[in-house]
């Protein structure tokens, strides 16, 4: 992410505005929070079960279990099935006859799939699970993006900084069709933009991870924040698309996301972004991601409880949950049930976003995941497992990164505490590529 350094005396207000938006709460730190609701998420823990079919043919007339099959005299035909849940999966038997021979078995794996065929010519099939690459509209568009690669572009052409607080006329209207005020405010039509970095030598047949971006507080233009996220261009060897949001045109904390509005015009934003992004370039739909810090990192907070369905994961250094306790705001609701991976990157003795106040949203997570573990506290080795970080990643000393236990395989929650580095984005000891070897390696089923 670009530095960007501001004018003291034109921008002291904005510098004072953030800090009231980041500064600590007066209510003293948490070491763990625990989800207040007794509900169990019901079906979000079903995504590895699968079902296996087994088909064979022989001579003989014969039945048995889908384990053993029995030989006779004569013609006929059979099939296997059973159905695979659950981590380590269960296996109906079903009528079988074969020839001269023994019908395979059904087994169900770590992932749930299992498949079973005999062995006399039959063959098998299986229902894949997990997050198989899948193409988006753009990637059979008869016409795709033609502007610059390899560097961050505006979008939409011509958009950028209006008068008082909007965007030009170039802008995307958010809602579509809605009357923009000369100034907005809380609830109204806001003029949006965006930036996307798309890699040199993009192909558009092939379906590519996209990467949003939110940024900290800072950029004294709203138009041109979406190219301050964190540069996974550096790291991802061309494998990405980069987004990276602009901030609301109205915040509570100018220069900022509208991150801590239950009503936030990012609610009806990223939607729509989601969607124009999927149309306008190849994308694999089964792997889209949230990045964000400071600013950005709260925007995640919002996103993975508002469209946890619509992201395979998000990460983030710092931020808070909205409306935890010390800090104003309120978080959207009801959050969607449904499971998202998630990393966490907080320092613990964080003085504008405090420790304390990113635990709701981890336990929260914890809890949509179906996690069996739903209290956050990342330095209990009891409830969590040590998370390795990969070679060349040199997190600062004492740093604790762990998984929590009992989560789906599919859905992880990592979080790592680092001591000694306050409100940085963590750009100095390598919280890009250790982002983006998560994403790319750990969650690339």
């Amino acid at each position: 992410m670009r530095s960007r350094l501001l004018a003291v005396t034109p921008w002291i207000s904005l510098a004072v505005a953030a800090f009231m938006a980041c500064g600590s709460p007066t209510t003293p730190m948490v070491p763990a929070v625990q989800s207040g609701s007794n509900s169990s998420a019901s079906g979000s823990t079903n995504a590895n079960s699968g079902t296996s079919a087994a088909t064979g043919a022989g001579t003989g007339v014969g039945s048995g279990s889908v384990t053993t099959g029995s030989t006779g005299s004569g013609t006929g035909t059979g099939t296997a099935s059973g159905t695979n849940s659950g981590t380590s999966g269960t296996t109906t038997t079903g009528s079988t006859s074969g020839a001269g021979g023994t019908t395979g078995s059904s087994t169900a794996g770590a992932s749930g799939t299992a498949a079973g065929g005999s062995s006399g010519g039959g063959s098998s099939s299986g229902t894949t699970v997990g997050h198989p690459v899948t193409p988006s509209p753009g990637c059979t568009a008869a016409t795709g993006w033609t502007g610059e690669t390899g560097k961050w572009v505006s979008q939409p052409a011509g958009c950028g900084q209006g008068a008082n607080n909007q965007g030009s006329a170039g802008c995307q209207v958010i809602p579509p069709g809605g009357t923009v005020p000369a100034k907005s405010g809380m609830g109204t039509p806001e003029n949006r933009g965006w930036w996307v970095y798309v890699p040199n030598g993009y192909n558009p047949a092939k379906p590519y991870k996209v990467i949003y971006n939110g940024a900290g507080c800072g950029d004294q233009n709203y138009f041109n924040a979406g190219e301050d996220g964190f540069p996974y261009n550096s790291v991802d060897g061309g494998d990405a698309i980069l987004v990276g949001l602009d901030y609301d045109t109205y915040s509570d904390v100018p220069g900022c996301y509208d991150n801590r509005d239950a009503e936030s015009n990012d609610f009806t934003f990223f939607p729509w972004l989601q969607k124009q992004i999927e149309s306008q370039f190849c994308v694999d739909t089964n792997h889209e991601f949230f990045s964000g810090y400071s600013s950005g990192g709260w925007v995640m907070q919002q996103f993975n409880c508002a469209f946890p369905d619509k992201l395979r994961g998000s990460v983030a250094v710092t931020g808070c949950e909205p409306g935890a306790p010390g800090y104003p705001g309120a978080q959207f609701s009801p959050c969607v049930e449904k499971p998202t991976a998630a990393f966490f990157v907080k320092d613990f003795g964080d003085t504008d976003n405090t420790y304390a106040c990113i635990l709701p949203a981890c336990a929260r997570v914890l809890k949509q995941n179906g996690c069996s573990v739903t209290t956050c506290n990342p330095l209990d080795k009891t409830t969590t497992t040590p998370y390795t970080v990969p070679a060349g990643v040199t997190p600062p000393a004492g740093t604790v990164c762990v998984t929590f236990n009992g989560c789906p395989a599919e859905y992880p929650v990592v979080f790592c505490v680092t001591y000694a580095q306050d409100h940085s984005d963590d750009q100095n000891w390598g919280v890009v590529p250790l982002f983006w070897d998560w994403m790319n390696n750990k969650l690339a089923d």
